[in-house]
């Protein structure tokens, strides 16, 4: 028996060129390739940028695992999200076809993060705390580089340490400044966000 998937996939040009249709290699279309033996049943858009693109998309008879992508042209930004129904094991396709002056081809963002999903451990929380921690390692280091060093000397302070009290502010302050702006960076949301539909955070 055949198992039914439904998969959600944005496409959007990331880049900062325009990207015409014409540039697509017809003998090398864009396409989402399924594994062998499995089938599209069904392919629709469910949201672009904007209906000028003319994003289309074609499946195929002679090629039932494949769904074929066209559109006029995309400005940065612009693209469309899809809903395809297939019978594929494997959830996600492969993004593959050659476009003129895209030498990289399509890129795999990943699997994209809803927008109510929680952040990695400790910041699971709240984002409160994700910012209270960047805040505490900011303070630290303008601490590091503001307060006078006779202020830092003091009898706790070793003799000719490897590093110096001024030295271990501004480090810890970074360590604590940068593990949040970590977790934001690889937490963020990457497709544009004209493109965001509901079904997207179930």
């Amino acid at each position: 028996m055949d198992r039914l998937t439904k998969t959600y996939i944005i496409f959007w040009n990331s880049g900062k060129a325009l990207l015409r249709g014409a540039d697509i290699v017809q003998e090398d279309p864009l396409r989402c390739e399924f594994s062998e033996g499995s089938r599209v049943l069904a392919a629709r858009i469910i949201k672009n940028s904007r209906v000028a693109n003319k994003f289309a998309l074609d499946n195929q008879a002679e090629f039932p695992h494949k769904l074929m992508i066209a559109f006029d042209y995309l400005d940065p930004g612009d693209g469309a999200v899809i809903e395809v129904l297939h019978t594929d094991t494997k959830r996600y396709p492969e993004i593959v076809g050659t476009v003129k002056g895209v030498p990289k081809g399509c890129m795999n963002w990943g699997r994209l993060r809803p927008l109510g999903a929680s952040l990695p451990f400790p910041f699971n929380r709240s984002r409160r705390v994700l910012f209270a921690v960047l805040a505490f390692g900011l303070l630290t280091c303008v601490a590091g580089f503001l307060i006078p060093e006779s202020a830092l000397r003091s009898s706790v302070q070793p003799k000719n340490p490897f590093w110096s009290f001024r030295e271990l502010l501004i480090i810890n302050g970074v360590l604590y400044a940068g593990l949040p702006l970590a977790m934001l960076w690889f937490t963020r949301r990457r497709f544009p966000r004209a493109l965001h539909i509901q079904e997207l955070d179930e």
